[in-house]
């Protein structure tokens, strides 16, 4: 077979070449002749000290003869990494010092240099480099930039510096220098205190990441490019400012926040400024006590303000999709509107610190009512962490003829010892106000990374469901409309809770709760009945009126028969007669013989025609035809002897005028005036 890569032309064989590593180049050029002047005269070069053992000198003039012979050859450089030691080593400052001012005048597009130590000296870096016009990408880590007057990188489009020691009069330069500069990375700079990146310097700028905690107090950043998509900062006192309030960014798309102080008029930018904005993210963000968005195009909203009370929250997002909510506690006023039809989730996480022993619990428990029901159109997470509040958990915490919200999924943590009436209290105020449908996520057992078992809390939403059964302790109103609890996927069976409590699951364990008549506005019983068996279980509310409407409210969902209603408040919701398999002649005896014969097995209550004019697919469907058909034909009204549907006892017809024995003995007794099944009282209707 022809090898016709090898006969393609050198440039581009080299651009193949620029697909691989360094390593993976080496290795495909040793594969050919053909292909070893090929790999020793690729654009792209990479070196780094971690692929060498050898010492320093070694490492230092494998990249000097390597070099030496681009330019020997006059071959231009496109990319050029090194990964070096440390600035302190005295070969690596001398190969620097004598190529650096040469490769700039090599053609070269790339240039990364980075020293792998932590220490604290910088290199020099020669004012040569940044001489290079050619220059499109520039990455510099542990590196000092000398003060210039000016320069020009005509093609330079991203700039990454880290842990470079810039003043901010050279900072400038730079980035005024920079016409098609489109993605500027910071990380840790020193030297730089205010951050200034304008239209008129930066006009294709589009991309902007600032990570750098500041010891100093009063840095500030002001971005006043219009162009701008994406702008994440991370910093512990940089003051977001700009000039002018109706400044636009009528392209900004995504906004990164992290520990930035913003001002009133930055959330008046946001609202009214970014038409563009689908994604916001605030963290541990202050210089502000309300947290005020009215935005149709933001689509994903993260607050977390763990460090700062927030005092108020108003959200106007008509499109969002996915809302993170992470605060110490529920702000006094909170509203969010939206108008999307399409299905979005939301995560909440409160906690209460352990600095707080006058947490009120039940005015805790009102105020998260209020936030999830400002949030029940969507998919919600919710996390807490109680480490605040009393040992001691009031049972009224909780009275409120409002609906529980669903919740998707529960995560509760505590670094608190919590007695069992605690968790049993508390549960109840919490089930209240909403309903769970998995309650994870476990403890993780002592000694390993992967193994998890029951939570304490976890093990008490079964001790406490368990006692329903059991009659051991007061039954609380929630435990009504618990219909299963599962496992890990099993369903929980309440004679092996000890074994429960020690076995060990691979992976974080939850808890699946099904509650009854769950709807996507409620996760309880669908109706306000549960407030009044709540106030008369637990707070010794008795009201004739109240109990009546209670009954007449079971009754119209349930029905009369006293053993089915006896059966929706066990564990299972089924009671003794139905727990077993009923023989064929008792089924052809409730049912008909027609049931029988098909051992009820093919929706034979479901009305069908006898005949279609066209063949069944199936034997047991033609079966069912021809039973039918002849069930049909022998209540027809036009036979001549007679039929089900005339014959009564008053009939003229006598019995010695039939040839034919009454159909009403073959059938048996129990299809005689009646073609529907005759409900017997041990099943359910």
């Amino acid at each position: 077979m022809d090898d016709r890569i090898s006969e393609l032309p050198i440039p581009l064989r080299h651009h193949i070449l620029c697909f691989l590593s360094q390593k993976e180049a080496v290795r495909t050029c040793l594969l050919s002749r053909q292909w070893r002047h090929v790999g020793s005269t690729r654009p792209n070069l990479d070196f780094s000290a971690e692929w060498f053992d050898d010492s320093q000198e070694k490492f230092v003039s494998i990249i000097d003869r390597a070099l030496q012979g681009y330019r020997d050859q006059s071959l231009s450089i496109h990319k050029l990494r090194l990964d070096l030691s440390s600035p302190e080593s005295r070969p690596v400052v001398s190969l620097l010092d004598k190529w650096i001012p040469i490769i700039a005048n090599l053609n070269i597009k790339a240039f990364k240099l980075n020293f792998l130590s932590y220490t604290r000296p910088y290199y020099y870096l020669p004012s040569a480099i940044l001489a290079a016009e050619s220059l499109e990408e520039l990455h510099l880590r542990k590196c000092r930039l000398s003060p210039v007057e000016s320069l020009r990188f005509k093609c330079l489009r991203t700039l990454t510096l880290e842990y470079v020691q810039v003043d901010g009069r050279t900072f400038e330069k730079i980035t005024s220098g920079c016409p098609l500069l489109r993605r500027l990375f910071l990380t840790r700079c020193q030297g730089l205190r205010n951050i200034r990146l304008s239209e008129a310097a930066l006009p294709e700028l589009n991309h902007f990441e600032l990570y750098d905690y500041k010891e100093i107090e009063g840095p500030s950043i002001e971005i006043d490019v219009r162009n701008i998509e994406t702008v994440s900062i991370a910093g512990g006192q940089w003051i977001w400012s700009h000039r002018q309030s109706e400044f636009l960014f009528s392209r900004l798309t995504s906004l990164t926040l992290y520990g930035v102080i913003l001002s009133s008029e930055s959330f008046d930018l946001l609202s009214f400024g970014c038409p563009t904005l689908a994604s916001l993210a605030l963290y541990n963000c202050s210089g502000f006590e309300e947290f005020h968005l009215s935005n149709d195009s933001v689509k994903s909203l993260n607050i977390s303000t763990s460090q700062t009370l927030l005092k108020g929250a108003t959200i106007y997002a008509p499109n969002i999709s996915s809302f993170l909510f992470f605060i110490r506690q529920v702000p006094d006023t909170f509203s969010f509107t939206t108008a999307t039809s399409k299905e979005w989730s939301s995560h909440v996480s409160l906690s209460s610190c352990e600095e707080d022993p006058d947490f009120d619990v039940n005015w805790w428990f009102l105020e998260l009512r209020r936030l999830l029901k400002a949030l029940s159109r969507s998919r919600i997470s919710l996390s807490l962490r109680m480490d605040g509040g009393p040992q001691d958990v009031p049972c009224n915490a909780v009275v409120s003829d409002e609906t529980p919200v669903v919740v998707q999924s529960l995560n509760f943590d505590t670094r608190k010892c919590r007695t069992t009436s605690w968790y049993l209290e508390f549960t109840s105020g919490l089930f209240l106000v909403c309903r769970p449908r998995h309650v994870g996520h476990g403890t993780l057992v002592s000694g390993s990374y992967r193994n998890y078992r029951l939570s304490e809390f976890q093990l008490n939403i079964l001790l406490a469901n368990k006692s329903l059964v059991t009659r051991k302790l007061r039954p609380h109103f929630w435990q009504h409309d618990l219909e299963q609890v599962h496992v890990d996927g099993q369903l929980v069976q309440y004679k092996d809770l000890s074994e429960l409590r020690n076995r060990t699951y691979y992976g974080i364990v939850c808890l699946q709760l099904k509650w009854r008549a769950t709807n996507d506005s409620s996760a309880g019983t669908g109706d306000h009945d549960f407030s009044l068996v709540f106030r008369s279980a637990i707070l010794g509310f008795d009201d004739e009126k109240s109990l009546l409407m209670s009954q007449m409210s079971i009754e119209k969902r349930f029905g009369q028969s006293a053993v089915f209603v006896a059966s929706t408040l066990m564990e299972n919701g089924g009671v003794p007669k139905s727990e077993r398999v009923p023989s064929c002649l008792q089924i052809g005896w409730i049912y008909g013989p027609v049931t029988e014969d098909i051992l009820t097995g093919f929706k034979m209550h479901a009305p069908r025609p006898a005949f279609k004019g066209s063949a069944s697919v199936s034997l047991s469907a033609r079966l069912n035809q021809v039973l039918r058909g002849y069930k049909y034909s022998l209540a027809s009204s036009s036979l001549p002897f007679g039929s089900l549907s005339t014959f009564t006892p008053s009939s003229k017809a006598s019995w010695a005028n039939r040839t034919e024995p009454e159909p009403s003995l073959l059938f048996g007794p129990s299809s005689i005036g009646s073609g529907r099944p005759i409900h017997h009282p041990s099943h359910r209707p």
